[in-house]
Formats: C-alpha cells, structure tokens, sequence
C-alpha cells in the first residue's frame, strides 16, 4: 500500500511541475519541463512583441514560414531547425529542432519550448528520441530513468535550450548583436 502511494506523489510531483513556471528549463522522458517568464518593467507589450518579432527575422531562415502564430503584441509561435550542437563522444552529432511558443503581457513575456527533433549528422541515425523505443538510442528508458551514457548530453540540450531561451529575453532588452552595428 506504502509503495502505491509513493509511486502516486512522486507521479502526481512531476506532473504538476511539467507546465509551471521554473528558473531553467531541463529536458524530462515527456519533453521539456516548465516555461520561463521574464519581466520587463520598462517595456511595453507592442515593445517585446516588436522585439522578439525582430529576432526571429534576423535569426530564422525563412522566417515568415516558420511562424505558424502571430497575434499583434501578444503571441508568436515558431519553428526552428538546427539549435545548437551536442556532441556525443566529443564529436558535434546532433541539433535540435524546436517548437516555441511566446505570450506577450503588460511587462512580461512567457516561452514555451517543445523539441520537435533531435537531428543527426548520419543518415542511419536520423533522430536521438528523448524516450526510448523502437529507435537507435534514447536518452531516457521507457521505464523513465535516465540512460547512463547520455548524462553529458541531457546536460548539453538543457544548456542548449535555456541559451536559446535567453538570446530571445535578450533582444527585448535591446542587447542583440545580429545587426552587426560593429561597421
């Protein structure tokens, strides 16, 4: 009975942190655990959308295809492909596709971040799953313990995903350097 209930806090702990509110993100079996909120007391909302509006353009291939969602001043959702590099075995082996989600309030922005893929250099391993099953490796058992091997890399993809996070917070702040005002 003990053991049933156990299992039934440590189950019911991590799914109510799954979609809250956290300092940093980090990768679980299910995906990516919480959204980051930044405050801007000095901004505006038409100001952060314009900002991270600006961002995108400037950092995303195609970006007007890649936004699946662009709601004036409050939300923008897209698709980028080839986020940062982890290496396996000290060689750059994969990268990662995301899905980001951002809702824009008086001061504030929220990002969301989903991994659509992680990408592989070789042909013959297209994707690293986050769980494993029927693929080549997974970073996590189906039982939901973390593979051994891959410590390293969980650690890579967390600090791939709240830099990433951390360059858009950034721009709003006006500290970007992608219009190369160095000339």
């Amino acid at each position: 009975m003990s053991r049933i209930f156990i299992k039934i806090i440590i189950f019911l702990t991590s799914f109510l942190t799954f979609g809250q509110q956290v300092d940093k993100i980090e990768i679980i079996p299910k995906g990516v655990k919480g959204f980051l909120v930044r405050d801007f007391d000095n901004k505006s909302e038409a100001e952060i959308y314009k900002s991270i509006k600006d961002w995108t353009e400037y950092n995303i291939k195609n970006a007007s295809f890649a936004t699946n969602s662009n709601v004036n001043n409050e939300f923008i959702t897209f698709k980028v492909n080839n986020v940062g590099i982890i290496h396996f075995k000290n060689k750059p082996t994969w990268s990662l596709n995301l899905y980001v989600e951002i809702r824009i309030k008086p001061y504030k922005a929220r990002i969301d971040i989903e991994i659509l893929e992680i990408d592989g250099i070789k042909e013959n391993q297209s994707s690293l799953n986050i769980v494993g099953a029927n693929v080549i490796m997974g970073l996590y058992k189906k039982n939901g313990k973390p593979v051994s091997g891959y410590r390293q890399t969980r650690e890579e993809i967390n600090k791939i995903l709240n830099e990433f996070a951390e360059q858009i917070f950034q721009s709003v702040n006006g500290n970007k350097d992608y219009k190369k005002d160095d000339w």
